[in-house]
């Protein structure tokens, strides 16, 4: 019986060792002004959080070629 269990620790222990305990938080989105993602036509989309949302940039308008 102890033959056993000594063969399942050995081969329970390179699984035990790979596993790894990840605190649980939210990184992804630590400013809660930082853009979320982009709509269809372009403009971006900020957090229900955000109090303050940042001045639209007006995008560079080109010069015509003559």
């Amino acid at each position: 019986m102890s033959r056993y269990l000594l063969v399942l620790v050995l081969l329970a222990s390179p699984v035990a060792a790979q596993v790894r305990m990840t605190p649980k938080t939210n990184a992804a989105y630590p400013d809660p002004c930082a853009p979320i993602g982009r709509t269809a036509d372009g403009t971006l989309v900020y957090s229900m959080k955000c109090e303050t949302l940042p001045a639209p940039s007006s995008p560079a308008q080109a010069e015509p070629l003559a």
